[in-house]
């Protein structure tokens, strides 16, 4: 009996798997959804057994599974001092957080692995991608990408600034920091894209913790590109209009929106695009790209995950539809 059922992991306030799922409900399909950041809650008890098999059954497969989203923390454990009453322990109590947390991750990565499907919608990554090592395949296959410099040497920034006159920048390696603080009014704070200056330079520690920077790229617009199984949907993002936005998109600004409308890039690049994203073996995911003064088309990065609704709205592309086509065309072929 062939699988009649599609499976999306998603989270709970997720907008655009809401509308893949009502998609699929007017083609007739069945739809089951997991918010991953709820299923592994701190409420719910954890229960498995080699001898009963009492999470669920291996042999269940499904139509097609789409990987939406996936969450990155699943439980915050912790230790308090009157459980670790030595010295010794208290001070490396980190360390015993860090544990908890790699053993929340193993449980997240055998619950997720234990759900199969031959037609699969971006796979589950227990980890997030490396974005130095995407940066590097992506200027192996034939890419623009900026020049980039790790270091945790003053000297060894300042030499960089030299050769970038006109600017550097700094950004995160790992994944942006985002969190919310306990007040009332509920602020979110993040860490964006920021220019560095020869005078902050001076203030810097002749070493500090290994930082990522960038030459400063001259934008004309930016580009956002949503990949979907071998097909490229992009969108120009006109962020130079306002001061606010010029360095980050992220940055929005409210009161003068940035102007937004599809876009068609070269076709080299989207066949690029496709050996990286082949490469990196994602069926999709959503791309960063800056259009410089001076004719470039600069990667930034890939995110597996990424909202895509900003990318379809405004262009018209209906892309929670061709989702929702995509994953039922496996079934849709047999009837």
């Amino acid at each position: 009996m062939q699988p009649n059922k599609h499976l999306i992991f998603s989270h709970a306030f997720d907008y655009s798997t809401d509308q893949v799922m009502d998609w699929l409900s007017s083609f007739g399909q069945r739809v089951e959804r997991v918010n991953s950041d709820n299923t592994l809650a701190q409420e719910q008890d954890i229960s498995f057994s080699t001898s009963t098999n009492s999470e669920r059954d291996d042999s269940v497969k499904y139509a097609s599974i789409w990987f939406r989203k996936v969450a990155k923390r699943l439980r915050q454990e912790s230790i308090e001092k009157e459980q670790l009453a030595d010295p010794i322990f208290e001070a490396t109590r980190p360390y015993f957080h860090q544990t908890i947390d790699q053993e929340w991750q193993n449980i997240s990565d055998h619950y997720h692995q234990k759900f199969h499907s031959s037609h699969l919608l971006s796979r589950y990554l227990p980890f997030p991608l490396n974005k130095l090592y995407v940066l590097e395949r992506a200027q192996n296959l034939g890419l623009d990408i900026p020049d980039t410099l790790i270091t945790r040497q003053r000297s060894s920034l300042l030499a960089f600034l030299q050769k970038y006159p006109k600017g550097i920048i700094n950004k995160s390696i790992a994944d942006h920091l985002t969190f919310a603080d306990q007040s009332p009014k509920r602020k979110t704070y993040a860490n964006y894209t920021e220019e560095i200056y020869a005078s902050m330079i001076e203030d810097f520690p002749t070493k500090f913790g290994p930082s990522l920077f960038q030459e400063k790229l001259d934008k004309k617009y930016e580009i956002r590109v949503f990949y979907l199984a071998g097909k490229c949907f992009s969108m120009a993002i006109f962020s130079q209009g306002s001061t606010q936005t010029q360095l980050d998109f992220r940055r929005y600004d409210a009161k003068h929106p940035s102007r937004r409308t599809a876009y068609q890039l070269a076709q080299h690049i989207e066949e690029q695009i496709h050996l990286l994203m082949t490469d990196l073996k994602l069926n999709t995911g959503s791309l960063d790209f800056v259009q410089t003064t001076d004719g470039r088309t600069v990667f930034l990065e890939v995110n597996p995950s990424g909202q895509f609704g900003m990318t379809s709205y405004p262009c018209n592309y209906y892309l929670t539809k061709k989702i929702a086509e995509y994953l039922s065309q496996h079934e849709s072929k047999k009837t």
